[in-house]
């Protein structure tokens, strides 16, 4: 991850492509995200983790064993 405008990794909102690598690689060994892209990254890790933490944890469930709604 950088702070740095990079584009050394396809994907993200901004739509890197395989054609914008070139543009602004400057790392000479792995690369790098860049502040939209961890942003992004960081945003859907923390929904798998809530999603999976509200499906194994029984205070989040039910005597029926589903998900009860939480108005989120």
């Amino acid at each position: 991850m950088t702070g740095q405008n990079v584009t050394e990794c396809i994907g993200g909102s901004r739509t890197v492509t395989f054609d914008d690598l070139g543009s602004r690689y400057h790392t000479h060994c792995d690369p790098r995200l860049n502040a939209s892209q961890s942003l992004e990254m960081a945003f859907i890790i923390a929904e798998r983790l809530r999603k999976r933490r509200m499906a194994s944890s029984p205070l989040y469930t039910n005597q029926l064993g589903s998900i009860p709604s939480m108005g989120l």
